[in-house]
């Protein structure tokens, strides 16, 4: 690996940069690039950067006049949004800005953030070999990172080419970022696992004495004098001379910077925006959808290992088996034990009744929480008292609704009043009312409360049920809160950092917007898919949070602390092949795009002239195979069976479909490869399995697997190696369709084109019924276009004042999210045509960006969609016909859309759109 030895000087005395003032605008002229390609050209010829200069010269426009009637030159100023197709050169791009501003000044910091920590690795080393001093931000999770980087790059880092003597020295920076041992570890009797260093938790040996002789004592922890120079925290010290952070989104929220840095304690995200002078967020829209995942977060509460409630009762136990029942003398062990006790014995019951009566299943996948919840059950009151006006039965109801209102407040009550409210909490608190005891106890409570008994129906019996799982549920929300409190503010030995470990940290909330939903959303029963039918059931309690508008940290980011401290932030650039897709609530950038790399005409021309088909496939009987849409579990893996059996085995003398378009492909003069696109790493495994099971196939299969998966069968390919499939010898790869997307380039080593000819869609891709967080970003997509965009003055649009206008946003917002739940869970049928809409818009960036991995060279595809959901004949909506109507408007100029929307569309999606219209045609 060449290194250039010249290596660019680093910052030598790092400094914020002035954030008291807007920083002034970068302009770049396409010129200066062109000075750096030749620069890289010298070093690197055979990396084609003055060809490749002159495509990105070609293909680069801009959108909106700049300030100096230039078209060559780029102004970013604050935020600048650059749509970059695949392929039409903005890595390129990226790697010519980045390396041109640091060139020119040497006190310039750049950050960039790159999905996952092996990419943002291997940006760092590709950074140093041009010459530019480049660090990466990384969390605590070093195992994992050694994880990640060592399985995408264990060929590379085989021992057996590591320590041979003949072998060449290995350049690689990350080595040094992540292979440190702590020093500590030679005096210790037990190692010491990555990511466990007792960096500042060092005590001395008199305080751990009295810590053994007492429990109760408070250690006072001190910092290791060796930090300066340990290993371990190398990549922080590189952080300050670098003149490049690279990031991923993870640890732009979760990873504090070095002390020696920024001289007090501050999240990364912090460091970027008063330290930085540019912000580049490349694949701007999976970084938005990362971001959003944790200001919407869903924490496992019970059913499994690492939940919430399980893992806090096994620690106490562990702890009370320790230190014995004298555990109890510390009030704060005491509260903490009994309430987590309680917490787990109602979470128990939860369980219970949804094993007991399984319809609980299916009505508690949607979110609950205390008001939704009861105002769903009471609601079918009404049918079981049609004989009562209905004034009259809404006095009942309203009182009702009162008494759980103060039911939910007051648990657990000190009182001792006979009060409805206290009444109930008896009930679900008595530890022998399970079961038929439990809805026995209910239908006694209730009746008083009713205009008259309820009948003895099944209906009736099933609003029982349901009753008595929302109170369990409400005594379960109350002590959570109640655990949460003592857990992390008194409890620091029992690792409050593991609470809840997916929400964004509690310092952003002041800088963001908060979501229009309110804080807490409920909680939501999933159930866990199992491959064999005889499995029980299986399942996980989910608490789900709406911390803030998680997309407002990256439109607003060059502004995020101005109204707190008055400090301005860097510029950024936004970035992405597919950010601009006007109606998708998890791709769409809400910033107007302000640039565009054009694709060749080559490009565009090679997708219009591929092959689109949709490829009947019938089971035994001859009915058409529908993978989507057939359930979770065993249903689903059979059909699947079923599909890929149909398409690659040969049969009856005759070669199968995949063999055929192998056969083609190399009758065309160069052999292609296929690839099997499913819904999930697992699927993907299921295929390849059966795949390698078979004579025919067997050795001719590799199957993408995460980079975290430490599983080493020969057939299987860590994601961030697949760039070398084509090395392998083999004919086809299996993938999710959401992990061969973007990033990279499946290439034949000879022509430099793409080398995946045939893509075959195995199953429709459609959101998770269960999952709500698409409604959650549809959320906050409404409300950043309604009520941040510029044109959106408030409070006057929704009332006179600053209240009015918050209840009205507070009332408007919930009704959307009500008006999503009622379909959430239901086929495509059900949904209203908005909804179907974002879906649709949604599924084609991922359609547009995994075919963009089988054109690289311009060159022409098969695409086949196998799953009969793609084209139901029930009422079902068809998802092929759903890509052309939502792409149509843009090219009818009598549908009045904007103009630079509808030359946008042609130039992302025009080419798809043409090849999907032919073929439904």
């Amino acid at each position: 690996m060449k290194t250039i030895l010249a290596q660019s000087p680093a910052i030598e005395t790092p400094r914020a940069r002035n954030t008291a003032v807007p920083p002034n605008t970068i302009e770049v002229d396409l010129d200066s690039l062109a000075n750096t390609a030749q620069y890289l050209h010298q070093q690197f010829p055979e990396q084609n950067w003055l060809e490749r200069f002159d495509n990105l010269k070609n293909s680069f426009r801009l959108l909106s006049p700049n300030s100096t009637g230039n078209p060559s030159i780029i102004e970013i100023n604050r935020l600048f949004h650059l749509l970059g197709p695949t392929g039409s050169g903005k890595s390129t791009f990226l790697t010519l800005l980045i390396t041109n501003l640091c060139q020119q000044d040497r006190t310039f910091r750049i950050a960039v953030i790159a999905n996952t920590v092996t990419d943002a690795l291997d940006l760092c080393s590709e950074l140093i070999q041009i010459g530019i001093s480049a660090a990466p931000i990384l969390g605590k999770d070093r195992e994992s990172h050694q994880s990640q980087y060592g399985m995408a790059h264990r060929q590379q880092l085989d021992p057996g080419i590591l320590f041979d003597p003949n072998s060449p020295e290995i350049d690689e920076p990350a080595l040094k970022w992540l292979t440190g041992v702590c020093p500590l570890a030679t005096y210790s009797s037990s190692d010491i696992p990555p990511g466990h260093e007792p960096c500042r938790r060092l005590v001395t040996s008199k305080n751990f004495q009295r810590i053994q002789q007492d429990y109760r004592t408070t250690p006072t922890y001190y910092s290791c004098p060796l930090m300066p120079i340990c290993p371990v925290h190398q990549s922080s010290r590189d952080l300050i001379a670098a003149q490049v952070w690279v990031a991923t989104p993870a640890s732009l929220l979760f990873t504090t910077m070095p002390t020696s840095l920024v001289q007090t304690r501050m999240y990364a995200l912090e460091a970027i925006y008063h330290w930085c002078h540019l912000v580049i967020v490349d694949e701007v829209d999976r970084v938005q959808l990362s971001i959003e995942e944790r200001f919407t977060p869903t924490n496992d509460l019970c059913g499994t290992p690492k939940s919430l409630i399980d893992s806090i009762n096994l620690q106490l136990v562990e702890l009370s088996y320790r230190n014995g029942k004298m555990s109890l003398a510390d009030k704060r062990f005491r509260e903490l034990n009994f309430t987590t006790k309680e917490a787990n014995r109602l979470c128990e019951q939860l369980f219970s009744l949804i094993l007991d009566y399984p319809h609980l299943k299916n009505w508690a996948n949607k979110p609950l929480y205390n008001t939704v919840a009861y105002d769903r059950i009471l609601s079918e009151l009404k049918s079981f008292y049609p004989q009562i006006p209905q004034e009259q039965l809404q006095q009942h109801i309203v009182l009702l609704k009162d008494i759980f209102k103060k039911f939910h407040q007051e648990f657990p009550s000190a009182g001792t009043s006979l009060s409805p409210a206290t009444q109930l909490e008896q009930i679900v608190c008595h530890v022998l009312n399970q079961g038929e005891r439990l809805i026995l106890a209910l239908q006694n409570w209730i009746e008083p409360f009713l205009p008259s008994p309820l009948p003895a129906t099944e209906s009736a019996r099933i609003f029982l049920e349901k009753l008595a799982f929302a109170v369990i549920l409400t005594g379960v929300d109350k002590l959570v809160n109640d655990i949460t409190r003592y857990w992390l503010n008194n409890a620091p030995e029992l690792k409050p950092e593991q609470a809840f470990a997916n929400n964004a940290p509690e310092e952003f909330t002041d800088i963001g917007i908060e979501s229009p939903l309110g804080n807490l959303l409920g909680y939501q029963f999933i159930e866990q898919p199992a491959i064999s039918t005889n499995q029980p059931v299986q399942g996980t309690l989910r608490h789900l949070n709406c911390l803030n508008l998680g997309r407002f940290l990256l439109l607003g980011f060059p502004y995020l602390y101005l109204p707190l401290t008055g400090q301005y932030g860097p510029h950024t650039l936004l970035t992405s092949a597919t950010s601009w897709a006007p109606e998708s609530p998890s791709f769409h950038i809400n910033i107007a795009p302000h640039a565009v790399l054009v694709p060749s005409q080559k490009r565009q021309d090679a997708i219009r002239n591929s092959h689109f088909s949709v490829l009947t496939v019938p089971d035994v009987q001859g009915n058409k195979i529908h993978v989507s849409g057939s359930g979770i579990g065993s249903n689903r893996y059979e059909a699947l069976t079923n599909l890929i059996r149909y398409l690659a085995l040969d049969r009856n003398n005759q070669r199968s479909h995949l063999e055929n378009e192998l056969a083609h492909w190399k009758e065309a003069g160069r052999a292609r490869g296929i690839l099997l696109l499913t819904g999930s790493y697992a699927e993907a495994r299921y295929i390849s399995d059966f795949l390698q099971s078979s004579h025919q196939w067997k050795g001719r299969i590799k199957c993408l697997q995460s980079d975290r998966s430490t599983a080493e069968e020969e057939w299987l390919l860590s994601r961030s190696l697949v760039e070398e499939l084509p090395y392998h010898n083999v004919d086809i790869l299996a993938s999710p369709l959401s992990s061969i997307q973007r990033a990279y380039n499946i290439l034949d080593p000879v022509t430099k084109t793409a080398f995946l000819g045939s893509i075959y869609f195995l199953v429709r891709p459609y959101p998770n019924p269960t999952d709500v967080s698409r409604h959650l970003k549809a959320i906050n997509k409404w409300a950043i276009e309604n009520y941040l965009s510029p044109n959106a003055v408030r409070p006057l649009l929704d009332g006179g004042n600053a209240p009015a206008a918050i209840g009205q946003l507070r009332k408007t917002a919930h009704a959307l999210w009500y008006k999503a739940l009622q379909t959430s869970g239901f086929e495509s049928a059900a949904l209203n045509p908005q909804q179907w809409q974002q879906i649709c818009w949604d599924q084609i960036v991922a359609l547009t960006q995994v075919l963009g991995r089988a054109c690289r060279g311009d060159v022409e595809m098969h695409v086949f969609f196998c799953d009969a959901a793609f084209y139901p004949e029930s009422p079902e909506r068809n998802l092929l016909m759903g890509w052309r109507d939502i792409l149509a408007p843009y090219f009818q100029v009598e549908s009045g859309l904007p103009e630079l929307d509808r030359e946008l569309a042609s130039i992302l999606y025009g080419a798809v759109y043409d090849r999907l219209t032919r073929m439904l045609n």
